[in-house]
C-alpha cells in the first residue's frame, strides 16, 4: 500500500499528458476562425499526450511494471503514437502560412510510418510470449545489439521527428522569403514566435535522439539525463505553443501554397511600359497596407500578371519594387520647401511607410543617406 508508483519525473510526464489532453480537447470544440490549424493543433497534442503516457508506462521505474503485471500487451500500445508530432507538427505551420491550406488526400502519407510501426510492433512485440516481452519491456533486452531490428524501430522515429522538425523550419523561411512577393509592409507580420516555438521542438527531438544515440553506446546514465531535460523542455514548449496559437495564430497573413512547375508568362515591352506608368500615375505605393493582391485589383490585373512583371521584367520582388516609390516620394516631399519643417515620422507616412524603422532603413538603402542627412544636404 505504501508502494512510490510515481517519482517527480514521472509526474512531469503525467502533466505534460494532462495539459496536452485538455488543451486538445479545448481547441476540437473552438469553432473560430482557422479552423483546420486548430484541428491540426488539436492533433499534435494529443498526439503528444499518447507519446507523454507511452513514455511513462516504457520508462517509469514502477509504472511498468505495474502495468505489465496487469496486461503486458499495454506497455507497447502506444508504441506507434511517436511517429505522429512531427507530420502533424509541419501540418499546423503549413495551415497557418497558406492562406488556401485545405486537407488533402495526399497527407495521409504522412501517416505511413505510424502505420508501418504498428506492424512492426505486432511482429516484434505483440506475437511474442510473455517471457519474450517482459525481456523488451523490462529488461530492454532489445534496445542494445541483440535484436537489431527492434532498434532500427526507435533510430527511424527519433531520426524523422528531426526531419519533420528540419521541414518546419524551412517551411517558415520560405515563408518569410515569399512574404516579400505579395506584402509591401513588413512590420506588422511577426510569426517569430511561431518560429522559435518550431525550432524549440527540433531542439527537442534531437536531444531525444542524442539520448537514444548515448544509451546504445552505453552512455546510460548520460542518455537518462538529456532524455529528462527534453521531458521539461517539451512540457514548457507546449505550454508556450498553446498559448501563442490561441493569442496569435489569427495574425498570420498567410500567403498562396506555392504552385509548382507553374510556367512564366512572357509580357511585351509596351505591356510592361504600360504597367509602370499605371503604377506611377495612380501612386498605389502610398497606400501603407498595400499588398500584391490589392495593387492587382486597383490596376485591373491577375495577380499573377502583376507578380510576373515585377519579378521576371522589373528583376525585383514586390517589397523592394513598391518600397522604392515610396522612397522616390519620400526624396520628393524632404526636397519640397513646403515640406521644410515636416517631421521625418511625418514624411514617413505621407510617403506610404507604416513604421519609422522600415522607412529609415530603406531610405539608408536607395540613397546611401538617412533622412535627416538628406535633407540637410538638399
Amino acid at each position: 500500500m505504501n508502494a512510490v508508483i510515481f517519482n517527480f519525473h514521472d509526474i512531469g510526464l503525467l502533466l505534460r499528458a494532462f495539459e496536452c489532453a485538455m488543451f486538445g480537447i479545448l481547441l476540437v470544440t473552438l469553432h473560430e476562425t482557422k479552423r483546420n490549424s486548430n484541428l491540426l493543433l488539436a492533433g499534435f497534442l494529443l498526439a503528444n499526450a499518447c507519446v507523454a503516457m507511452q513514455t511513462l508506462v516504457l520508462w517509469g521505474d514502477a509504472v511498468k511494471y505495474q502495468v505489465f503485471s496487469i496486461n503486458p500487451n499495454i506497455v507497447f500500445l502506444l508504441g506507434f503514437t511517436p511517429f505522429l508530432p512531427g507530420p502533424l507538427l509541419l501540418l499546423y505551420t503549413q495551415s497557418l502560412v497558406y492562406s488556401d491550406f485545405k486537407f488533402r488526400p495526399l497527407y495521409m502519407l504522412h501517416i505511413i510510418p505510424s502505420v508501418l510501426a504498428g506492424f512492426g510492433l505486432y511482429f516484434l512485440y505483440f506475437s511474442k510470449t510473455v517471457a519474450d516481452k517482459k525481456l523488451i519491456a523490462l529488461d530492454f533486452k532489445n534496445y542494445g545489439n541483440y535484436e537489431w531490428h527492434f532498434n532500427w524501430l526507435v533510430h527511424s522515429e527519433k531520426y524523422l521527428l528531426v526531419a519533420y522538425g528540419c521541414s518546419c523550419i524551412y517551411t517558415l523561411l520560405r515563408y518569410r522569403t515569399a512574404l516579400k512577393s505579395s506584402y509591401s509592409d513588413l512590420e506588422n507580420i511577426d510569426f517569430s514566435w511561431l518560429l522559435l516555438l518550431v525550432g524549440g521542438f527540433l531542439v527537442v527531438w534531437c536531444c531525444f535522439l542524442v539520448s537514444h544515440l548515448a544509451g546504445n553506446m552505453s552512455y546510460i546514465t548520460l542518455g537518462r539525463d538529456i532524455a529528462i531535460a527534453g521531458n521539461y523542455l517539451m512540457l514548457t514548449l507546449i505550454t508556450a505553443l498553446v498559448f501563442y496559437s490561441l493569442a496569435f495564430s489569427d495574425r498570420f497573413d498567410g500567403i498562396a501554397s506555392p504552385t509548382k512547375n507553374e510556367p512564366h508568362a512572357s509580357y511585351s515591352p509596351q505591356y510592361v511600359r504600360a504597367f509602370v506608368a499605371q503604377f506611377e500615375a495612380s501612386k498605389p505605393y502610398l497606400n501603407q497596407r498595400l499588398t500584391l493582391e490589392g495593387l492587382a485589383a486597383d490596376l485591373g490585373m491577375h495577380k499573377r500578371d502583376v507578380s510576373g512583371i515585377i519579378n521576371q521584367h522589373l528583376d525585383q520582388n514586390f517589397h523592394m519594387f513598391v518600397n522604392r516609390y515610396r522612397i522616390q516620394a519620400a526624396k520628393a516631399l524632404l526636397d519640397n520647401p513646403e515640406h521644410r519643417d515636416t517631421l521625418i515620422s511625418e514624411i514617413s507616412g505621407l510617403s506610404g511607410f507604416n513604421s519609422k524603422a522600415a522607412f529609415n532603413r530603406f531610405f539608408k538603402k536607395f540613397t546611401g543617406k538617412t533622412p535627416t542627412a538628406y535633407r540637410v544636404d538638399h
